[in-house]
């Protein structure tokens, strides 16, 4: 059973990194286009809104997309879907209502009464009240749509995730490069493709999962909200302290330098997330729901060996990703960005590394999630992201943004090492050194290798295909070598026989 479970977590991660893969493309077009459109003062100032939406909605809904991937399994299994659903979409509804209320008379001030007032002046002349107004909006609409992602990945719905995140980020490419192509480049347009994608895979999502069958307000469950409450509310203090580690040096390189240099920052700091955090985000999809079974029958040992196959396949696949972004980030840069967003390069692999860690800080934290004690992950990111403020504070006016970027690196440093040591006594991964030393070992002779490659090759876009495959290659030759990969080569193996097996008894 532990070896099915294994090969499940290696089948579900491979599936999803492929098509977070093709996300991540798309990403980098995206990024390209966007950076065309937008001076780097305009695409600072977007960022900072993109920020704020991307802090609010999440401290208003996260509590609930954790409680909801942590116990919707375990409500389908016992029969009781019809309770949780209708608790879960009341309690978004009345989140939602309220944000829109509070907000809008919020923004209504703002941008009526208080229009006048001269810094609040100065404020709109910068950031427009159409900007604002529309932010409000996704607020809403994004906490929907990662509501409904969050239950189609916590029940092993793969095709349903793929096509919600395939299709959000091909519309969150077309739509507003056809709007500025046609009316010329503005925010509004990125902004209104944000709130149509994730309106489409909160409607489209829950009626494939069938939720929308199941809601009922007679139905709605205190006690199961005191329960979601009781899980989630301390992920709140965890979410906004790692926010500080991933999004504070943003609003402080605005304040101590200006929006022009936080559009540069942010652009190539997107470049790495939008490689290594869709990278995490595949693993986590992949390797979670199964963890998650074999908790809730409360089988410690698979459990640990579900995690320890989890972290192997996350190193597998995001190191050697992050250190091709290290040796190739120039190149990266040039080919994701507009040329005034170069110089700022070597942000890329301080944020890829530090990205890294975050995500094997996840795992780290997983004793604490499944045993519902999440206090611990807020104390440690907590400690984390006061070190990455006071390293900015006292690093950003005289180096510059690249002060904000090494100063992330090592609050996410900090957090890694805070939990993996806290939880070492609780969950120890069971992976042999010979495997980290496989997989560093190989990663590191890639990165020579393309960097070697890189410095003799012309900087034309047509070789970067030409330095990725021949990293892939290396890297996979290297590890096929040394028989780390003999398990899954065994795997395909067997499905391939089992596949010719069933083709010639048809015949």
């Amino acid at each position: 059973m532990s070896e099915n479970r294994k090969l499940t977590i290696a089948r579900d991660t491979v599936i999803y990194m492929l098509a977070k893969a093709v996300e991540a493309v798309l990403g980098f077009v995206t990024l390209k286009a966007y950076t065309s459109y937008f001076d780097t003062t305009l695409y600072g100032r977007y960022d900072l809104v993109n920020k704020c939406v991307l802090i609010i909605g999440p401290i208003c809904m996260l509590w609930l997309q954790h409680g909801v991937t942590r116990y919707v399994n375990t409500y389908e299994a016992k029969g009781e879907g019809k309770s949780f659903y209708s608790t879960v979409f009341f309690t978004w509804l009345t989140i939602a209502l309220a944000v829109l209320v509070i907000g809008g008379a919020g923004l209504a001030l703002v941008t009526g009464a208080f229009a006048h007032v001269e810094g609040v002046a100065r404020f709109l002349t910068d950031y427009r009240p159409d900007w604002l107004w529309l932010a409000l909006l996704c607020i809403v609409t994004y906490g929907a749509g990662q509501l409904v992602a969050a239950i189609a990945g916590a029940r092993r719905r793969i095709s349903l995730s793929l096509f919600i995140s395939l299709f959000s980020a091909t519309m969150k490419l077309l739509i507003p490069v056809a709007l500025s192509q046609t009316y010329g480049a503005r925010v509004e347009w990125i902004l209104i493709a944000w709130i149509f994608c994730d309106l489409v895979a909160a409607l489209f999502g829950s009626i494939r999962l069938g939720i929308w069958r199941q809601v009922s307000l007679s139905a709605y469950s205190r006690p199961l909200l005191t329960l979601l409450l009781a899980f989630g509310v301390p992920l709140i203090g965890n979410f906004i302290t790692t926010t500080v580690l991933n999004n504070s040096d943003r609003f402080l390189i605005a304040s101590f330098a200006d929006a022009s240099q936080n559009g540069v920052y942010a652009a190539n700091y997107a470049i790495a997330a939008a490689a290594v955090t869709t990278l995490t985000m595949g693993a986590s999809r992949g390797s979670y729901p199964n963890i998650l079974k074999a908790w809730s029958v409360k089988d410690e040992a698979l459990t640990v060996a579900l995690i320890s196959q989890a972290v192997r396949l996350f190193l597998l696949i995001t190191l050697p990703a992050v250190v091709g972004l290290a040796v190739l980030s120039p190149r990266v840069a040039a080919l994701a960005l507009d040329e005034a967003y170069h110089g700022g390069a070597l942000v890329i692999p301080f944020v890829g590394f530090g990205l890294m860690l975050l995500g094997l800080t996840e795992y780290s934290n997983k004793h604490w999630e499944l045993s519902a004690n999440t206090k611990v992950i807020f104390r440690n990111s907590a400690i984390s992201g006061a070190v990455n403020i006071l390293l900015n504070i006292g690093l950003l006016p005289r180096f510059g943004y690249m002060a904000a970027a090494v100063s992330t690196f090592l609050g996410f440093l900090v957090y890694f090492l805070l939990s993996k040591l806290g939880s070492h006594k609780y969950i120890r991964w069971t992976i042999p050194w010979q495997t980290y030393a496989r997989i560093f070992a190989a990663a590191a002779a890639m990165g020579a290798g393309v960097l070697a490659l890189s410095v003799a090759l012309p900087a034309a876009w047509y070789w970067f295909p030409v330095l990725v495959a021949a990293g892939v290659g290396i890297y996979s030759v290297i590890l096929a070598m040394t028989g780390e990969l003999a398990g899954e080569w065994q795997f395909l193996r067997n499905k391939l026989s089992a596949i010719m097996g069933k083709q010639k008894q048809s015949h």
